[in-house]
C-alpha cells in the first residue's frame, strides 16, 4: 500500500471521526512502513498515534524476509472472558480472524498435508479432533475441498506457563525429523 493510499484511508476514519463529537478514536498506521514513509504521512498531514514497524525496521530490505505478523484474535477481561477482536483494512486477505482460534495440522500418515485455523466456539473439529472438517477459503469464505488425511494434530502447544515450562523440550532427532517434513506441507484454509 503506498502512502497516498494510507492517508486517504486514514483521512477517511478522520472525518468519521469528526462527525462523531465526544467519541475517542486512535489511528495506527502500518504496512511496510520506514521511517521515510512516516516523515512522508506526517508531511501529508497525517494525524496518526502509532505506527507499526516491523520488517523495514529490522532487516535489509534488499534481503529477503517474511512479511507475516500475528494478530490479536481475542482479548480477555479481569474475569478471563474472551471478547473477539479484528482488525480491518482495505486488503481483504490481512482482515484478521476474530475469536478463540487454535492451529492444527492435519497429517496423511506421517506426511502433512495441511494446516488450518479453528474456532474453538464455532468450528466442529476444534476440541473433537475426531470431527469431520469442513473449511473455507479465508479471502472469499467459499466452501474448499478438505484434504484427504488420517490424523490432525495441534500447533498451539503451551511451551511456558507463568514462566514455567509445561513440558520437556522435544529430543534433538525427533527435531530433525520432523523439520525435513515441513516444506511438505500445504496451506489449508479456514474452518467454516
Amino acid at each position: 500500500m503506498r502512502n497516498h493510499s494510507v492517508l486517504r484511508t486514514h483521512m477517511h476514519y478522520v472525518n468519521i471521526s469528526d462527525s462523531c463529537a465526544g467519541t475517542f478514536m486512535s489511528a495506527m498506521g502500518s504496512n511496510d512502513l520506514d521511517e521515510y514513509r512516516i516523515d512522508a504521512l506526517q508531511q501529508q498531514g497525517a494525524t496518526i498515534d502509532m505506527y507499526g514497524v516491523g520488517t523495514r525496521l529490522s532487516t535489509c530490505y534488499d534481503q529477503p524476509a517474511l512479511g507475516g505478523a500475528y494478530k490479536l484474535a481475542a482479548l480477555a477481561d479481569e474475569h478471563g472472558v474472551l471478547t473477539p477482536r479484528i482488525k480491518l483494512t482495505e486488503q481483504t486477505i490481512k482482515v484478521s480472524l476474530p475469536g478463540c482460534l487454535v492451529a492444527k495440522r492435519m497429517y496423511d500418515g506421517e506426511v502433512p498435508v495441511g494446516d488450518v485455523l479453528l474456532d474453538l466456539d464455532h468450528s466442529a473439529g476444534a476440541q473433537d479432533e475426531s470431527a469431520p472438517l469442513a473449511l473455507c477459503s479465508l479471502a472469499t469464505g467459499e466452501p474448499v475441498a478438505t484434504p484427504e488425511h488420517t490424523r490432525i494434530e495441534s500447533l498451539s502447544v503451551p511451551v511456558m506457563r507463568a514462566g514455567q515450562r509445561v513440558a520437556a523440550p522435544p529430543a534433538l532427532a525427533d527435531v530433525r525429523a520432523r523439520a525435513k517434513l515441513e516444506p511438505a506441507i500445504g496451506r489449508c484454509s479456514s474452518a467454516c
